[in-house]
């Protein structure tokens, strides 16, 4: 924190604590609390920084007249700084966490009502949660009970907040108590050259058993979630939805043994859910086994077959419909709902384990039962479908499952699909699309389906796998044609992603010569030629990706970089910046700045001519000439000739070595330019600090109506 910060703080502290009132810009707290957080998380102590700190909580926190916005701001502020174990003593001694705790002490105040309130307790105590003696002061304060309720809170916000808490909490008790196994291993394995880790290890776990056994805490969220996933009265499908969502997040997250606790815990009330038949749940439900197909109570194969005849039935095959259940097939036809559910838990079903959905004889077997046709049909049908909906989604469909490993020699598209074969037809053809979304989706699928096969080295060296794929040079083509082409950015920036993911997959033991590699290094070169010169940043900027990969001497590297370097999206400059540094240190300069490049090096050259950004580069050239050459009549060389007039000047192209102009652009400066916002001068804390002092009571007109008082710029 610098000097003009620190003494304009305690004035701002002050006038927070003795008005009490809301500030006319109503994110100078979320920025002030944001500065705190950044000072902390760079090492800094804000006791210590700011021993004030301590009175301005307790004042604010005692004071139940102050504005909800400031109450909110204040515990959130306490939850921080005792996110450190000195902090959070620090405010113990001072009995502000107890107050902060308390929920019936803002209830009684009548501010528990207010989600400011609320949400500034849950994100309190996540900021505080960061030690053992966090934990035990939450445990033993009775806060899971409140936590537990705010999990079907009124404001969406606080839910949000509460359902991230809770797996914070859970997370944080299943790391204390395995660091209590490992103190238990310890002392038994009593290893002499552990021993300071194990004392390390044994005070933690001393601390947590002092504040209490943290099973009750994991069982009090496990019976809320057993009994919460079944609801009694229709009412309560808002209750059961939320606890769906938090149990799909929680299996996401936690690990053995806490997961197959939780499983076992929940498993006879999702029984009991999916047979009371909601459709409203079946969304959620399905989230719940994408999160853990551990769950599935039947093989993964068997599951692909439901769902794959499901899918046969909305493409208007009757064929697999049950007997009695016409009514039910006229439905189902075309609808896109019922596809694109099933699509998505084919994909959720592309993440069982190995163990349970691989590609080995045994499940080969099965996964054949299911029929590659019937889904290729559906899949084939979906691709043609009128709505380029539909047609998009079955393309990030097709991308994801080549994406996916389910075994040692097979991707999801070949165990399902019957591999890329079968696939590349559908996307060549789909690059043609009339619609930008699905040619991008089309090349991003592309690139993932090809990626394995990019990526072959025992079993296919990459030539074969070149020459298996058909027509490879009218894929390339077509890509080109889309980055020169296609008037929408989408699609343009997926053909400079498809590169970028083949150079980086491209084997390094191909020979140059190769049909891919020479295909391969051709198509870079137009790619950072058309790229480079693009309109849309974000193609520039993958192009400069792309550029990253191959980060050498190679003029059309260099004219890439430099083009962007003067670009007029800030990003692309940042990112042409960062490059040329790399370049620059990598072939120019050595660790101690002393020229190293062979003479091979100094002498690659290039053309600059005086037009474009060519003529931006010589002009950056010859401002640090003119300042390094103040007394000379006139820059030479890069910049020019004497007397020459500019018009003149235009005409003219002057050759320019590699070193010499990355050593002459000054790149660290530019740089350090490049990464300041636009509004880096007012968007400051002190400018911060300056504006709520601003907003205070004493620069307050006494005849302003209100909302006039001040105007405060947000911005």
């Amino acid at each position: 924190m610098d000097r003009e910060c620190s003494s304009l703080l305690p004035q701002v502290c002050e006038l927070l604590a003795a008005s009490g009132c809301s500030l006319p810009d109503d994110t100078s707290l979320e920025k002030l609390l944001d500065w705190f957080t950044a000072l902390t998380k760079a090492g800094e102590s804000l006791l210590e920084t700011c021993p004030y700190l301590l009175e301005f909580i307790s004042t604010v926190i005692h004071n139940t007249a102050a504005d909800p916005s400031i109450l909110s701001f204040t515990i959130r502020l306490t939850g921080l700084i005792a996110a450190t174990e000195d902090g959070f003593q620090a405010l113990q001694e001072s009995s502000v966490l107890d107050l902060i705790g308390n929920v019936q002490h803002w209830q009684e105040a009548g501010l528990w009502e207010d989600p400011c309130i609320r949400i500034g307790w849950v994100q309190g105590f996540r900021a505080m949660l960061q030690h053992p003696k966090a934990l035990g002061f939450f445990s033993q304060a009775g806060s899971i009970e409140p936590l537990l309720q705010l999990q079907t809170d009124s404001s969406l916000f606080v839910v949000s907040a509460a359902n991230q808490m809770l797996l914070h909490v859970l997370l944080l008790c299943q790391n204390v108590s395995s660091v209590e196994c490992k103190v238990k291993h310890k002392k038994e394995v009593d290893n002499e050259g552990t021993q300071s880790s194990i004392s390390d290890l044994e005070r933690l776990a001393v601390t947590v058993e002092k504040s209490q056994d943290l099973s009750d805490v994991v069982a009090k969220i496990l019976e809320y979630l057993k009994k919460s996933l079944v609801p009694k009265e229709t009412i309560q499908l808002h209750q059961t939805l939320q606890s769906l969502k938090l149990l799909a997040l929680l299996l996401d997250r936690v690990r053995p043994p806490l997961r197959g606790t939780l499983l076992h815990t929940v498993s006879d009330s999702l029984e009991e859910l999916v047979a009371a038949d909601h459709s409203q749940l079946t969304v959620p439900l399905m989230d719940v086994i994408v999160a853990d197909p551990e769950c599935v109570p039947c093989p993964p194969p068997v599951i692909v077959a439901a769902v794959v005849s499901s899918l046969r039935l909305c493409s208007g095959d009757s064929s697999s419909s049950p007997a009695g259940c016409s009514e039910a097939f006229r439905n189902i036809v075309g609808n896109k709902k019922v596809q694109k559910c099933g699509l998505e838990a084919l994909i959720g079903l592309t993440n069982c384990p190995a163990r349970r959905f691989h590609c080995r004889t045994s499940s080969r077997n099965k996964l054949e039962r299911v029929s590659h046709a019937d889904l290729l049909r559906v899949v084939t049908k979906r691709v043609c479908d009128m709505r380029w909906e539909v047609r998009d989604s079955t393309l990030e469909f097709l991308g994801h499952l080549a994406g996916v490993q389910v075994g040692q020699t097979c991707s999801a598209s070949e165990a399902l699909l019957g591999g890329s074969s079968c696939t590349i037809p559908l996307l060549r053809e789909a690059l043609h699309d009339p619609e930008s979304y699905v040619r991008a989706s089309a090349v991003c699928a592309l690139a993932q389906t090809l990626t394995r096969s990019w990526q072959q080295g025992a079993a296919l060296t990459e030539e074969q796998v070149f020459t298996s794929i058909k027509h490879p040079t009218e894929i390339v083509g077509r890509l080109l044609e889309i980055l020169s082409e296609d008037t929408e950015g989408f699609s343009r920036r997926a053909v400079v992603r498809y590169f970028i993911v083949w150079y980086s997959s491209h084997s390094p033991s191909s020979s140059p010569s190769s049909s891919s590699s020479s295909l391969l290094m051709r198509s870079v070169r137009s790619v950072l030629s058309r790229g480079s010169a693009d309109l849309d940043w974000e193609v520039k900027v993958h192009t400069l990706q792309l550029a990253e990969l191959l980060l050498a001497v190679p003029p059309g590297i260099i004219t890439a970089l430099l083009s962007s370097l003067v670009d007029c999206d800030r990003p692309v400059g940042v990112k042409a910046c960062q490059l040329l540094i790399a370049l620059r240190d990598a072939v120019c300069l050595s660790p101690q700045g002393e020229v190293k490049a062979a003479a091979a090096v100094e002498d690659v050259t290039f053309e600059l001519s005086g037009r474009g950004w060519a003529r931006e580069i010589r002009k950056l050239l010859a401002v640090k000439n003119q300042a390094e050459e103040a007394d000379a009549t006139a820059p030479r060389g890069l910049n020019g000739v004497d007397g020459t007039d500019p018009a003149a000047e235009e005409e003219m192209s002057v050759s320019a070595s590699v070193c010499e102009v990355l050593r002459g652009l000054h790149l660290d400066e530019r740089l350090e330019i490049l990464t300041q916002s636009s509004d880096h001068v007012q968007n400051s804390p002190l400018s911060l600090l300056q504006d709520i002092l601003t907003a205070g009571p004493s620069h307050r007109r006494t005849d302003s109506q209100p909302g006039e008082e001040v105007i405060v710029d947000c911005y």
